[in-house]
């Protein structure tokens, strides 16, 4: 199974200079976001780990927890790696990723500046 269609494995996504993603040891999104009253504190766990992604949508600062996956395959985009690359390292960090949501998210937040296709993947 492909996670991403060879058509565009050898595509390269510029994402907005604002994009910044963490991992953390401690639950700093669901923390966040209790704070900001949008989750209770009960269904707060501070000792389980989270990935974030920070991204700037107009001139608010969006906080968003998102999968391992999610993590290695956003990485792998700031690093300039095309998405078939991006898309494996984030399966071998979590089989269940799916491409799809993390650019959904991408797209829906205007994280996503820039599209460079290489022609040479292309059939």
């Amino acid at each position: 199974l492909l996670a991403v269609p060879d058509a565009l494995a050898g595509t390269c996504l510029s994402l907005h200079p604002s994009l910044s993603i963490l991992r953390s040891s401690y639950a700093v999104a669901s923390l966040w976001a209790a704070h900001q009253g949008l989750v209770s504190w009960p269904d707060v766990h501070p000792e389980m780990p989270e990935a974030v992604l920070l991204v700037r949508v107009g001139l608010e600062v969006e906080v968003l927890r998102i999968g391992l996956g999610a993590h290695a395959f956003i990485s792998g985009l700031r690093r300039g790696e095309p998405l078939g690359v991006a898309a494996d390292a984030a399966l071998s960090v979590d089989t269940r990723f799916d491409p799809a949501d993390s650019l959904g998210l991408l797209i829906r937040s205007g994280a996503i500046v820039g599209i460079q296709t290489n022609r040479s993947t292309a059939p």
